[in-house]
């Protein structure tokens, strides 16, 4: 019984992701693991999130540059 929520929880996970930009997914993996950026390459976390290196570092810069936003 256990086993199967744990299955059903995953799969729901699973395709809410789907569902979700890759910016968004980006944002989620910020709030589920602060320091992801710290701890896997750029590169990683861009194949994570579906984005090339490049994107992600521009994303990066512009998030940096923002000052009215908080993250």
């Amino acid at each position: 019984m256990v086993a199967k929520h744990l299955a059903n929880t995953h799969l729901m996970h699973i395709l809410k992701e789907v569902h979700m930009s890759p910016w968004q997914r980006f944002d989620e993996l910020l709030l589920r693991v602060p320091d992801v950026l710290l701890r896997l390459s750029q590169r990683d976390v861009a194949a994570y999130i579906g984005v090339t290196p490049e994107a992600l570092s521009r994303h990066l810069k512009s998030m940096i540059s923002a000052p009215d936003i908080q993250y």
